[in-house]
This record gives structure tokens, C-alpha cells and sequence, in this order.
């Protein structure tokens, strides 16, 4: 058995505690542990608890990349269990995190892939859009039900043709053609292409 021999509050965290067990420092742990744990000065702790105990500091650490991931940019759920994965945390605490940040709100798949859409439809294709939503985990059903505007999508289609085709001679078939190969590769659909390709000089400035 080893023994807790002292509990400080964090000098740079107050809402963390730095533990002392057989009077060496141990780690620096959220100070809900103390509660969660019932950890005192005082205490025995088994190998067990020892485990336990750092399980829920590692899974406290996990939780807090992903907030702190989650506070720069939007991610959808496999992005997250990817990042996390990189990080070196163990399957089952990557598991536990993902579904609490599920469980609140913070990982959400169908509103990621609406934000996916709203800041990506300038500039890229539906096709593309999806492709990449996919890429990311998002499922087929809520792809599906994404919602796109066509009058938007043609627009932007439009000024992306105009700007990718400048110093080009659209009326020669292989200018013509490396226009359309930059529009797939953009993502847009082949009625929209060729509205681009026909419409090209109605452009406005």
C-alpha cells in the first residue's frame, strides 16, 4: 500500500491539486478528483487505486485537449478520435471523451458538417463538399440531408471559372479543357460546368 501524504491546490491552476504519495510529488490532478477518488492526507491507496487514479488523470488530460482543440476549430467526431489518437491516449479513454463531448453539445456531427457547408460553398462544389464531409466521418444520412442553394452554387461556379480562366482562350479545346478538369477538380457538377463554361463572358466584375 502507499499513502497520500499531502494534497496542495495548484499554484498556476486553483482548480487543480498537486498530490504527494510516500512524500514525493505525484501529479497534478483537477481538484474534483479529490471528491471523485475520496483522496486525503492520510490515505492507503492499492496498486488498484493507483490505476484508477491515473486513468482518470489521463482521461482528464484527454478531455482537456479536446476542449481546448475544440475552442479553435469546429471538429466532427472521427477528426476528434483522430487527434486524440495522435495524442497517444489509449482506445477506451479516447471512447470515454468523445461520447462526454457528445453527451454535451461539443461534438456534434450535423452541425459541424451545416458549419462545413456554410464556409466552404463559396468556394468549392457540392460534390467536393460532400466528398470531403465523408472523408471526415460525417454519415451518408446527414450528407443527405444537407441543405444547398443552386442559384448560389451556380454563382460561385461562375466567378470561379472567370478567375481560374483568366490569361486562358476558352474557344481553344485544350484551354477549354483545363478549365473543366480545375471545375471537377473543384467539385461541381457537370450541368453547372458547363453553364460556367457557356456563361463565362456574362460575368460581371
Amino acid at each position: 500500500m502507499r499513502k497520500i501524504t499531502d494534497i496542495v491546490q495548484g499554484k498556476r491552476d486553483p482548480n487543480s491539486v498537486n498530490l504527494y504519495i510516500d512524500g514525493e510529488y505525484y501529479s497534478n490532478i483537477p481538484m474534483d478528483f479529490v471528491a471523485e477518488y475520496s483522496l486525503f492526507k492520510g490515505k492507503e491507496l492499492s496498486e488498484d487505486n493507483i490505476k484508477l487514479l491515473d486513468r482518470g488523470r489521463i482521461r482528464s488530460k484527454a478531455y482537456r485537449f479536446m476542449l481546448e482543440s475544440l475552442s479553435r476549430k469546429l471538429s466532427s467526431v472521427k477528426d476528434m478520435r483522430d487527434k486524440l489518437a495522435e495524442k497517444g491516449y489509449p482506445y477506451s479513454v479516447i471512447e470515454e471523451v468523445v461520447a462526454k463531448g457528445e453527451e454535451y453539445g461539443y461534438l456534434d456531427d450535423e452541425e459541424y458538417a451545416k458549419a462545413y457547408v456554410q464556409f466552404n460553398s463559396k468556394k468549392k462544389g457540392v460534390m467536393r463538399i460532400k466528398q470531403e464531409l465523408s472523408a471526415r466521418g460525417i454519415s451518408g444520412d446527414i450528407i443527405e440531408n444537407l441543405e444547398f442553394d443552386d442559384d448560389s452554387e451556380r454563382e460561385n461556379a461562375l466567378k470561379e471559372a472567370r478567375k481560374f480562366s483568366k490569361g486562358l482562350d476558352i474557344n481553344e479545346p485544350k484551354d477549354k479543357n483545363k478549365l473543366i478538369r480545375h471545375m471537377l477538380y473543384k467539385g461541381y457538377k457537370w450541368d453547372i460546368i458547363n453553364y460556367s463554361v457557356d456563361n463565362i463572358e456574362n460575368i460581371e466584375e
